[in-house]
């Protein structure tokens, strides 16, 4: 072990080196650095007033790249203590994007209700952090004239754009597009009435887009009588998008009504990974027909999550071409409950999925399923269900003598989710997490 001084000594030259301080400062100290400046981020304050020698460390651009500033920082949630005038949040702002933020990669808004603020941080970013590559604005007042493309055009590195729950323009959205999408990795966006068109603006600019999330705002819980959300719907054309987006490896789509048009339905996305089109509302029109254009030759596809698209068979899914699929989500998405003569019964037919995938299959959700006792064994058993991790049954028909036998047969189960069963004891009806839950339940069947 190297004395104090000697450490002393050692961690003052690898200070004084501009270039490749952090990476020495990581292999030699390797732990605590990395602890407290790369996973411990809120202290980094903190520690930089121990003594000169850590200041210099913790104040290094290098140990700023990821940065994300919530509404709290700018509005203290205590009642009591006084928010900060909207001029020292932008003297701060000014000052921590010249001197800590020049080499900052990822920078997320979360919650800022100040239009005002808002384009005051998008501008001291522009101008100063030029090796910006991830730009996040969650829940934020953007301003409807909002500069999206100066953003675009002196960050020459930006790959990623997410707006999840921020309205943005079209014509703002489109003119980013122009200038980004042909190095444009990622885009998150939250669907509104003035978004109808932005798949068509995506397929004309965005070449090289890898990760697709799209979902609605669907506000505060819906009541009983509001058990079928209005969804907006998305027309587009899908052909286009497809001959697009070649590289595109996780698209979702949740909460959304598409509306594809039929003279331009594709043959799907050659590279995707994973699919997900989820929805509260069983009503959208997810068939097999639109499955099979989105996924049709996706031949690495190893997540689908369909939960809520109950138009979906299970011979629509043994004509997707993926032999490797990992996750599949079958189950009621959200709150909402569906009747029970409206649920699909994969009982019989979704055996033979099971047999196809079951080498591979990781994670399984039939939650609100009208799956019977028997036939939960038989999807388990000659589904080869000993590979499976996460399962997911809630609101099914299972019974308190038959979990036993599930448990034993899936040695490698670490989530099992009973929420929900009539079937099943009071005390019994909830989630599963990690083996030392699931040992007990299974020593309380007495297996």
């Amino acid at each position: 072990m190297m004395s104090r001084s000697r450490t002393s000594e050692e961690f003052v030259r690898v200070v004084e080196r501009s270039d490749n301080d952090v990476l020495l400062v990581s292999t030699l100290w390797r732990k605590p650095v990395k602890r407290a400046f790369q996973r411990k981020k809120k202290i980094r304050k903190a520690v930089s007033q121990v003594c000169w020698r850590w200041q210099q460390v913790a104040c290094n651009p290098l140990l700023w790249r990821h940065v994300r500033l919530s509404y709290c920082w700018t509005k203290p949630m205590c009642m009591n203590y006084p928010s900060a005038p909207t001029s020292c949040i932008q003297q701060t702002l000014r000052w921590l994007t010249k001197q800590r933020l020049q080499q900052m990669d990822k920078f997320e808004l979360v919650g800022w209700g100040s239009t005002t603020l808002v384009n005051f941080a998008l501008m001291e970013v522009k101008e100063n952090c030029k090796s910006l590559r991830s730009i996040s604005l969650e829940g934020v007042a953007l301003a409807k004239d909002a500069d999206l493309a100066t953003l675009a055009k002196e960050c020459p590195n930006l790959q990623a754009l997410h707006l999840k729950n921020t309205r943005a323009e079209i014509s703002s959205l489109e003119q980013f597009f122009k200038l980004a999408g042909n190095r444009l990795h990622e885009l998150s966006l939250t669907i509104t009435t003035c978004k109808q068109s932005i798949l068509d603006v995506l397929a004309r600019y965005c070449t090289v887009l890898r990760v697709l999330d799209l979902d609605s705002h669907l506000g505060a819980a819906f009541g009983p009588e509001q058990s079928r959300p209005r969804l907006p719907q998305l027309s587009f054309a899908l052909r286009d998008l497809q001959k697009c987006c070649r590289e595109l490896e996780v698209l979702r789509i949740l909460n959304v009504d598409l509306e594809p048009r039929k003279a331009s339905i594709g043959e799907g996305f050659p590279a995707l990974r994973e699919l997900v089109l989820a929805s509260v509302n069983e009503g959208i029109y997810i068939d097999d027909a639109l499955l099979f254009a989105m996924a049709g030759c996706s031949t690495h596809l190893q997540v689908l999550d369909l939960r809520g698209s109950n138009r979906v068979t299970p011979q629509g899914l043994m004509a997707l071409p993926s032999e490797e699929l990992v996750e599949l989500y079958l189950g009621v998405c959200g709150p909402f409950k569906l009747p029970f003569r409206t649920r699909i019964c994969w009982a019989r037919d979704s055996i033979s999925v099971l047999q196809r995938w079951g080498g591979s299959l990781l994670s399984l959700d039939l939650t609100g399923q009208a799956v019977t006792d028997t036939e939960v064994v038989e999807i388990i058993h000659r589904g080869r269900g000993s590979n499976l991790r996460h399962l997911a049954l809630g609101g099914t028909q299972i019974t308190e003598h038959i979990l036993g036998s599930i448990l034993k047969s899936c040695s490698q189960l670490h989530y099992l989710n009973l929420t929900g069963c009539r079937c099943l004891p009071r005390d019994m009806k909830r989630v599963y997490d990690g083996p030392e839950p699931l040992q007990d339940l299974l020593t309380r069947l007495g297996k």
